[in-house]
């Protein structure tokens, strides 16, 4: 069996950044202001950055738990 690679780290102002960029790009399509889509690309970085610290830990623990299970049944 072979061992997987390990994954790179998220670095979690990058995922925050790239929502952010991504909503500001769309509501400047949809015709706002620039300053609404830039508030509203501030606004969406805010709260991917707390789910990602609400959700993560939680779900890294379960899947790091579910591996060890795993592997003590090998």
């Amino acid at each position: 069996m072979t061992a997987a690679a390990p994954a790179a780290p998220i670095v979690l102002s990058e995922v925050g950044d790239a929502a952010a960029a991504q909503t500001t790009a769309r509501a400047s399509a949809m015709g706002l202001t620039p300053d609404q889509a830039d508030a509203i690309g501030r606004l969406t970085k805010e709260v991917v950055e707390r789910v990602v610290w609400e959700v993560v830990p939680d779900l890294a623990e379960t899947i790091i738990r579910e591996e060890i299970r795993r592997l003590m049944r090998s």
